[in-house]
């Protein structure tokens, strides 16, 4: 039954269509071919019942029957609206004849034009239902007139005839054909309309599920860009402190140099052991600066991602040693207050960039306030362990930020030194709240007064 009645149209509403025309032509083939079998087994059993009429009768009912299969065979082959119109006009002709035979008002061929606009509408369209629905009025009212001047004359022999149950049973197969094509069109429009829905829930659920995946997917190549931007940031800043670092370099190996030279002289020339042993002694002190200071410089511009247990303490002393120069130039002493020393497990390297990025901020914040030669700023650090958290404040007495500015100064790429771009290119306070925050699941804050300096707090868990 599933391959007789589906449609072979493409479009849904076509489709609809198609599957209702369907349905009507095999089940009206269905009851003809009840009828002609039971009058064919009538004409068997009963032979000497059997007339012209009913002959007649049998012929009719085979040539409907094969009327109703062309148009099925029409509809399958792909013209179900051409079958569609045959359909419709068939039956209007019915009720024509019907009429203009019996009277305009014979109660059948009323139901049947009802029937008729039912079906323009559902197997067609709505304005065809409209256009047909004219010619029914139109139809009525010329051939009523034409019977009214009895230029037609109707057999009204039924006006003056009972109601038998064979009218009850037409009329009733009348409304039938109607409630069944409006079930069936209905139901269709109910699937429709519930393919629709879950077509509709399917897609809210991909659209849901498609907006999670693009800003997941931002989320990671915002923190993959951050990420290359952080390190290329480190070699920037290594590159603008080079000359700094350059000349704290040279300081212990010149000492390391003049005190292996003196060595050498003193035991060629005096012979004096322990005055030798003095200057190995000095050198060896240079030295060790020396690795030191190169230990910090690669920690600064070594690879992320290592988690282990390290000394807050050693790994901020070891930033102050690399900005003790451009502190020096800057006439800015850095002052480090700190208590025992704070071990706590992280990695170290993304530590000690918040450090350098925290102090240089403090140190360029005297850049044009420091106009006297004997004016000294301070950049204070003060690293302070509590019951479950650890706290450490960079604080400075500097131009401070301006309160429009507060909210932003944590935001990519805003810088309040504009001026000078070569001290800001806004990344470093980003990079900082996102090490702290990622990396360490602390917090970090901000408090600052214009012309009178700010404080940097950046909180993170013990553990």
């Amino acid at each position: 039954m599933k391959t007789i009645l589906h449609p072979r149209s493409e479009s849904e509403d076509s489709q609809r269509k198609e599957f209702i025309l369907n349905v009507l032509l095999v089940s009206s083939m269905a009851i003809f071919s009840v009828a002609i079998t039971i009058n064919l087994i009538i004409a068997i059993i009963r032979p000497d019942s059997t007339n012209q009429s009913s002959h007649l009768s049998v012929m009719v009912l085979v040539v409907i029957f094969t009327l109703l299969a062309a148009l099925y065979g029409i509809s399958r082959k792909g013209f179900f609206k051409v079958s569609a119109f045959i359909l419709v006009t068939i039956f209007f002709s019915f009720a024509f004849l019907m009429g203009y035979r019996w009277g305009v008002d014979v109660a059948a061929s009323l139901l049947i034009y009802m029937l008729v606009i039912v079906m323009a509408g559902i197997l067609i369209n709505t304005r065809f239902a409209f256009i047909v629905t004219g010619i029914v009025a139109a139809t009525l009212l010329v051939v009523g007139e034409l019977q009214t001047m009895n230029i037609v004359v109707a057999d009204t022999f039924w006006r003056t005839q009972p109601w038998y149950h064979s009218d009850s049973v037409m009329t009733g197969f009348i409304f039938l054909g109607v409630a069944t094509v409006s079930w069936l069109s209905n139901r269709e429009i109910e699937r429709s309309l519930a393919r629709a829905h879950r077509s509709e829930a399917t897609l809210r659920a991909e659209r849901d599920t498609l907006e999670v995946i693009v800003e997941e997917r931002t989320r990671e190549l915002k923190e993959t860009q951050l990420e290359k931007i952080s390190q290329l940031y480190s070699f920037a800043e290594f590159g603008r402190l080079s000359s700094g670092l350059f000349h704290d370099l040279m300081n212990p190996l010149t000492a390391v140099s003049l005190n292996v030279e003196r060595a050498k002289e003193t035991e060629q020339t005096l012979g004096d052991i322990s005055r030798v042993q003095h200057y190995l002694d000095q050198a060896f002190v240079a030295a060790k600066r020396m690795e030191r200071f190169i230990t910090a410089i690669r920690t600064q511009i070594g690879k992320h991602g290592e988690k282990k247990q390290f000394s807050l303490t050693e790994e901020t002393s070891q930033v102050l040693d690399i900005l003790s120069y451009k502190a020096h130039v800057a006439k800015v002493e850095l002052v480090f207050r700190r208590g025992a020393e704070i071990v706590i497990v992280g990695d170290a390297v993304r530590w000690s960039q918040v450090m350098l990025n925290l102090i240089t901020n403090g140190i360029d914040a005297y850049d044009g306030k420091n106009d006297e030669a004997t004016s000294v700023g301070s950049v204070v650090i003060t690293l302070k362990e509590h019951a479950h958290t650890i706290t450490c404040t960079v604080s400075d007495n500097g131009v401070g930020i301006p309160e429009k500015d507060i909210d932003n100064i944590f935001a990519p790429f805003f810088t309040t030194k504009p001026s000078q771009p070569t001290k800001g290119t806004g990344i470093g306070l980003s990079i900082v709240k996102t090490i702290i925050e990622k990396d360490f699941n602390g917090t970090v804050a901000v408090a600052s007064t214009a012309s009178s300096g700010t404080t940097f707090t950046v909180t993170v868990p013990k553990h």
